[in-house]
């Protein structure tokens, strides 16, 4: 394994078992957003917590296919719009959104609020951090790294990144954030009433103030 490699791995592990510090109950269903493409990351995981049921969703048929064909047996694949998914209100008890704004997707307003609302308790949302990604031009090493861990710059953000993090203010509350090299990792504690949220997320008030 590559310097860089082991960097960018390190960086995430480390992240990963500072937020699970924060789930104070072992979490039965979790959600990974972009699971099939995070082989390492999944299967890190499912070592942590052994008996959870894990559900790993793309937006791309062909990355689910692969991904089923590559680790069959250990969870569950499923293709879905991350615009509207395919779940009750609360199915989850953690949902994982590791650099889901690189995923193909309509809208991403959408997108933050169906995170939320399959969400029961407990929400992990990171974002790459776009100073620290743009030397990936001049580290060729590091630059294959990362595509290793099947994890990639977003084609483009909103015009306020803050934005991106107030919009799930309405729906939670923000517990920690970490900065693990390229990205920076938020852990959310999402409320349990999300009919109540929903009514906030359609809200046309000011959020609040970036975060």
């Amino acid at each position: 394994m590559s310097i860089w490699k082991q960097l960018c791995q390190d960086a995430l592990w480390n992240t990963l078992d500072l937020c699970f510090d924060e789930i104070h109950t072992e979490p039965q269903r979790i959600l990974v957003i972009g699971g099939g493409r995070q082989i390492d990351f999944a299967q890190r995981l499912a070592l942590l917590l052994p008996a959870a049921d894990i559900t790993l969703l793309d937006s791309d048929d062909s990355v689910t296919q692969a991904a089923r064909e590559q680790i069959c047996c250990r969870f569950k694949f499923v293709t879905s719009s991350l615009d509207a998914l395919p779940y009750e209100n609360g199915h989850f008890d953690w949902t994982i959104a590791q650099n889901a704004l690189a995923l193909p997707h309509d809208n991403w307003q959408a997108m933050m609020t169906e995170l939320a609302r399959v969400t029961q308790k407990n929400l992990l949302f990171s974002m790459h951090r776009p100073v620290i990604w743009s030397s990936l031009r001049w580290l060729p090493g590091l630059k294959q790294a990362v595509s290793g861990l099947g994890l990639f710059p977003p084609e483009r953000l909103p015009d306020d990144p803050a934005s991106i993090l107030n919009r799930l203010l309405p729906y939670g509350k923000l517990k920690s954030r970490f900065e693990p090299f390229l990205w920076q990792v938020t852990m959310w504690s999402i409320h349990q009433d999300t009919e109540t949220c929903l009514i906030l997320g359609k809200s046309e008030k000011p959020i609040l103030a970036p975060v």
